[in-house]
């Protein structure tokens, strides 16, 4: 894949936040996700990285999701865990330092 796609972030971050929250959020977001949420700007690479005989591959870069869900519950669960991925990483391996996510707040942002 050329880059990641919303209801993978969204499962691994659900999966982590449900794993130690005290507050589960529902299973049922990821289904939510799959309509909701969309990539509009990706600038990503692959990259290998070595850990002991392993090789690992992974991607580097920048990605924007669109949330296009109204609903406001929806809305504030995808955004409470797309805050919480700094500390849950994303995707395999975030034990190791892999998979670290940074939210950006770009409402009012554009690229070019």
């Amino acid at each position: 894949m050329p880059y990641i796609l919303p209801s993978l972030a969204l499962r691994s971050w659900l999966k982590t936040w449900n794993a130690f929250a005290p507050v589960k959020f529902s299973e049922s977001l990821l289904q939510t996700a799959e309509s909701a949420v969309a990539v509009s700007y990706y600038k990503m690479q692959s990259i290998a990285v070595r850990y002991g005989k392993a090789t690992l591959v992974g991607g580097v870069g920048d990605c924007t999701f669109n949330i296009q869900e109204k609903d406001p519950y929806w809305l504030h669960v995808i955004k409470v865990l797309s805050g919480f991925a700094f500390y849950a990483g994303t995707g395999a391996k975030t034990a190791l330092g892999l998979g670290q996510t940074l939210r950006v707040n770009q409402s009012n942002a554009y690229r070019k």
